[in-house]
């Protein structure tokens, strides 16, 4: 990225003032002249090193997060470096332990999928397990380089492009998929949702996400504990080191949720009474992963 090499050329640039202004400790006597030009080798081109950093950062601000070379674009995958995926299969055994047996049936849907890694990995562990497994990914966004469809003697992932998870419901019919017991909506449409038409989408999601599920099924969405100086320094680390992040640099989908329903109680008493919520953390996981899962609790149409 340039606003990499830029940081990279002003540090260089930082060293050289350094070593420049360092050879004037060995002069018995100031040489005016000299120690000018070595101001001037010094300034100049640190000013314009500092100019130019600023002005790739700015523009970097100014550019959306999640567009291409956008500072959060590479999010996924370095998401996926910083959780791992074991993970998955953990959270599965910790909420429908009975649903991963040997000779068991299970239906999973993920509605915002993106490449689908953490979904592959956990239909690899399910198929070793014997479950007879039926998954289905979406995302709204065409994902370049997602997991292709899998057909097992256990079972089938599908994976279905351009599919909005707010349509989820009309989504199912078309593609005569039966109601799933578990579905995915991790940093998806609802960590979205409250920012989008005035967070009408926020309980449009539930409903459709309560329809789709079978009785007793959940819902499974982010909720992991991030502090903002935490984000802060994460995103800065990030936008300079092409790595993993070294923790999350996004808030949770459950803390932007939590901040709706402050101003919308309406709507958090119709999830109540649909929905029986609970949180599962993995243990001795750094850096915390911890989900909330909304168990679908009344079985009537809305």
């Amino acid at each position: 990225m340039p606003y990499r090499m830029m940081v990279v050329c002003t540090l260089c640039m930082l060293l050289i003032a350094f070593l420049l202004l360092g050879s004037l400790r060995g002069m018995e006597s100031i040489d005016v002249d000299k120690l000018e030009t070595v101001i001037m080798m010094t300034l100049i081109p640190l000013s314009v090193a500092t100019i130019g950093m600023f002005g790739i950062i700015y523009k970097q601000i100014r550019k959306k997060a999640y567009d291409k070379n956008g500072r959060l674009a590479s999010w996924y995958r370095r998401t996926v470096k910083l959780m791992g995926t074991e993970w998955i299969f953990k959270l599965l055994e910790l909420t429908v332990p009975e649903k991963i047996v040997n000779g068991s049936q299970l239906s999973i849907a993920n509605v915002s999928a993106n490449k689908g890694i953490y979904d592959r990995v956990l239909f690899n562990s399910l198929v070793e397990k014997g479950v007879n497994i039926q998954m289905h990914l979406m995302d709204l966004e065409k994902i370049d380089k997602h997991v292709e469809s899998v057909q097992s003697e256990y079972g089938t992932l599908k994976y279905y492009e351009k599919l909005d998870a707010l349509e989820v419901v009309s989504n199912f019919e078309r593609l005569e998929i039966l109601p799933v017991d578990v579905l995915f909506d991790i940093k998806g449409c609802l960590w979205y949702a409250p920012k989008k038409n005035n967070g009408k989408n926020v309980l449009r999601a539930f409903k459709a996400y309560y329809d789709v599920l079978k009785p007793g099924g959940i819902l499974v969405i982010d909720a992991m504990d991030i502090g903002t100086f935490e984000i802060s320094t994460n995103k800065i680390i990030g936008s300079i080191i092409d790595c993993k992040y070294p923790g999350y640099a996004e808030k949770s989908t459950t803390q932007k949720l939590d901040k709706y329903f402050k101003a919308h109680p309406e709507d958090r008493a119709w999830i109540n009474e649909h929905f029986e919520l609970s949180y599962v953390e993995i243990e001795n996981h750094k850096p915390q992963i911890k989900m909330a899962i909304f168990k679908k609790v009344n079985d009537t149409q809305v």
